[in-house]
Order: structure tokens, then C-alpha cells, then sequence
């Protein structure tokens, strides 16, 4: 069994090449949310998850189980639907405010009003704590969102 603070130091989290479904999804956002995972910058998913599998996603991802994630990548989720986007998106505009990559490609997702409205205010915020930081470090991270769909410029 998991216990609180076992993996300090795991970075990076993949299983691209895994079956993973709902239930998976759903269990590892559990895992998550009992384990300290404060270095984890990068989770990559299976192709296998829904909107179920994202919901339970983005409610971890909105109570802040992952302060230092950076990449995001749910590609091939072809179930994947604007519902369960939806949900991601919040939690990261909400608590993950590190995200630089967020990966939707090959997914159900389509160009909705409200969730393009929710990643321009997300990729937004996330510009302008880039130039904030830049100031300070002469140095600006670029976000990139990889969509079925382009967002608006400004």
C-alpha cells in the first residue's frame, strides 16, 4: 500500500502504451490524492479514458494533488469528449497553474463556445504569470495546447 509521502521524487508518470481505462483513471487520481507526489511535472494517459475517466481527473487536478504539473497529455483518448475536457480545463485553471502542455489531440473534443472560452481565460492567466515570472528571471515559458481545434489569437 501507498502511504503519504512515498514517492517524493517521481517526475514524470506515462502509460501512454497502456490500456488504461476509466476505472484506472479513476484509481490513479485516488492514488494522487493519498500519496505526495510534489515533484510530478509530467502525466502522460492511456487512450483508453472518457469523460468519466477525465472528471475524476480534473477533480484531482482541482484540489491541487499535483502543484508542479507541467505537461498534460491525454492524446488518443477518442471516448474523450468536450465534458470531461471541460473538467480538465477547470482544474488546471484552477490549481495547476504550472501546465504548459495540455494534450487533447485524436480525442471527441470539439470547438464548444464555453470550453473554448475556459482554456483562452486558462492559457491567458498562464501568460500573463509567464511575463510576470519573466521579469524576474529573463526568461518566458511558452503554453501549448495540442487540440482538434485552433484557439483564438488573443
Amino acid at each position: 500500500a501507498l502511504s503519504k509521502g512515498s514517492v517524493p521524487m517521481l517526475q514524470a508518470f506515462s502509460m501512454l502504451q497502456c490500456a488504461i481505462g476509466d476505472d484506472g483513471c479513476i484509481a490513479l487520481a485516488q492514488a494522487i490524492n493519498m500519496v505526495n507526489v510534489p515533484k510530478l511535472n509530467e502525466l502522460v494517459l492511456g487512450t483508453k479514458i472518457s469523460d468519466r475517466g477525465a472528471i475524476a481527473l480534473g477533480n484531482m487536478l482541482e484540489r491541487g494533488d499535483m502543484p508542479q504539473l507541467d505537461w498534460l497529455d491525454l492524446r488518443g483518448c477518442c471516448k474523450l469528449g468536450n465534458v470531461g475536457a471541460m473538467a480538465l480545463v477547470k482544474g488546471i485553471r484552477n490549481s495547476c497553474h504550472n501546465v504548459s502542455t495540455f494534450v487533447l489531440t485524436d480525442t471527441a473534443v470539439t470547438k464548444e463556445e464555453a470550453l473554448v472560452r475556459e482554456m483562452v481565460k486558462v492559457r491567458n492567466a498562464f501568460r500573463s504569470r509567464a511575463s510576470q515570472s519573466a521579469m524576474n528571471k529573463r526568461h518566458q515559458k511558452q503554453q501549448e495546447f495540442y487540440l482538434p481545434f485552433y484557439l483564438p489569437s488573443a
